[in-house]
C-alpha cells in the first residue's frame, strides 16, 4: 500500500481541489493511503470528502510564519513514512516541501502543474522563476493537466530528463450523465423552468473574467428577457460582481450560489455553459459541463485540449460582449442534450482509467519518460 502526502488544497473548493479529491477517492479504492496538508485551517468540504483514516495537517502560510511553516513540515515528514509527496501547484513560489521531502528521503516527489500562466503576486515572481530552474534538483516526477500547463511550469530541458506525463482532469463519468428528471427537479426548485439558463462555475477572481461574463449576459438579456444566469463559487471579487449585477438591474435574473457538493445537479438545470477565463490549465468545469451534455462557449485563451466534444466553441476575448451574445444566441437554437459518457471515456477523461495511469506512472520505472 502506497502512502501519499498531498499538498495544494486551498480553503475554497475549486478545480484543483476537485481534481485532487476525484483522484484521492479512486486511489483509496486501490489500497493507497492519503494524508493532506492545508494552510491555516481545515476546509469543511475536505473533511466531508476524504476517508476517515486520512490525516489532515495544518500549517501556517509560509510568508507569514516561515519558521513555523518549516518546523511543521519537518515534523510531518519525520513522524510519517511516505512513499510519495504529491505537490499540486499553480505557481512555484514555494517548493519547501519538495526540498524537505528530498532531505528526508521520500522516494517519489511529484510536481503537478495546474495552470498556464503566473497568477501570484508580481513581487514574488522572481521566486517562481528561480524555482523553475532549481526544480529538477528536488522533484523526481512532473505531471501537468495539459500541454500548455506543462510548457508554462517546466523547462523543456528538464522534460527530456525527468519522468513526466499529462494527466487529464478526469471525472467520475456516471455523476454527470444528462438526466431529464434531475433537470426538471432543479429547474422547478430554483424557479427557472421556462427560461434559458446560462451558467458558470468558478472562483470569483480576475482569472475567471466574471466582469466580461456579466457583460455578455447583459447583451443576451437585452435581446431576450427570458434568460437567467447561475453563478457558482466564492472569492475575493464576489461583492464586486454582485454590485455590477445590481447596477445593470439584472439581480432578478442572476442567481449566486456558494460552492456546493451538488454541482452535478446544477449542470443538469443549465442550458448553456460560459467560460470566458483569461487563462486556464485545463478547466475541470469545462470537462464536467461537456460530460453533462451542455453547449459550451470557451475563451480562446483556454487550451484546445479542454474540448473533447463538438459541443465546445472557442470565441476570442478580443470580440465584444455583444458579439459573444449574438453568436451564442444564433448558434444555440437547435441544440439537444445527449448522453456523453462514451465520448468522455474515449477522450481519456474517465477517472478510473486515469488513476491506473497515475499508479503506473509512479511505479513502473522501466517505462521511462512518458510523452
Amino acid at each position: 500500500m502506497k502512502r501519499i502526502l498531498v499538498f495544494g488544497i486551498s480553503s475554497v473548493r475549486g478545480g484543483v481541489e476537485s481534481v485532487i479529491l476525484n483522484y484521492s477517492k479512486e486511489l483509496c479504492k486501490k489500497g493507497c493511503s492519503l494524508d493532506y496538508i492545508v494552510i491555516d485551517e481545515i476546509p469543511d468540504f475536505l473533511t466531508a470528502q476524504i476517508e476517515k483514516e486520512s490525516k489532515i495537517f495544518v500549517v501556517p502560510y509560509v510568508l507569514r510564519n516561515p519558521k513555523e511553516y518549516v518546523r511543521r513540515l519537518k515534523k510531518i515528514l519525520l513522524e510519517n513514512s511516505y512513499d510519495i509527496v504529491w505537490y499540486h501547484v499553480n505557481t512555484l513560489i514555494d517548493i519547501t516541501l519538495l526540498q524537505l521531502a528530498k532531505q528526508y528521503k521520500v522516494p517519489i516527489r511529484i510536481v503537478h502543474a495546474h495552470n498556464s500562466k503566473y497568477m501570484g503576486r508580481k513581487i514574488l515572481y522572481p521566486l517562481h522563476f528561480l524555482h523553475k530552474y532549481t526544480l529538477k534538483e528536488v522533484a523526481t516526477h512532473y505531471i501537468s493537466c495539459s500541454k500548455v500547463a506543462e510548457k508554462f511550469m517546466f523547462l523543456e530541458t528538464d522534460l527530456l530528463k525527468k519522468k513526466h506525463c499529462v494527466l487529464k482532469n478526469a471525472i467520475n463519468t456516471d455523476l454527470f450523465v444528462y438526466d431529464e428528471t434531475v433537470r426538471n427537479k432543479y429547474r422547478t426548485l430554483y424557479g427557472v423552468k421556462d427560461v434559458i439558463v446560462f451558467g458558470n462555475i468558478g472562483r470569483f477572481s480576475v482569472q475567471k473574467n466574471h466582469i466580461f461574463l456579466i457583460d455578455i449576459f447583459y447583451e443576451i438579456y437585452k435581446k431576450n428577457h427570458n434568460v437567467f444566469l447561475v453563478l457558482v463559487g466564492t472569492g475575493e471579487l464576489l461583492s464586486k460582481i454582485k454590485s455590477k449585477v445590481y447596477s445593470l438591474r439584472l439581480d432578478k435574473n442572476v442567481l449566486f450560489l456558494n460552492s456546493t457538493n451538488n454541482i452535478k445537479n446544477i449542470y443538469q438545470m443549465l442550458d448553456v455553459f460560459l467560460l470566458p477565463s483569461l487563462y486556464e490549465g485545463l478547466p475541470m468545469v469545462g470537462v464536467e459541463a461537456q460530460a453533462a451534455g451542455l453547449p459550451c462557449y470557451f475563451a480562446d485563451t483556454i487550451s484546445k485540449e479542454a474540448a473533447f466534444s463538438n459541443d465546445v466553441k472557442f470565441l476570442s476575448l478580443d470580440l465584444s460582449a455583444s458579439a459573444w451574445a449574438e453568436y451564442i444566441l444564433k448558434d444555440n437554437n437547435n441544440f439537444h442534450r445527449k448522453n456523453k459518457k462514451k465520448i468522455i471515456e474515449e477522450a481519456g477523461f474517465d477517472i478510473k482509467k486515469s488513476v491506473d495511469d497515475f499508479i503506473t506512472f509512479c511505479e513502473d520505472e522501466k517505462i521511462g519518460v512518458k510523452k
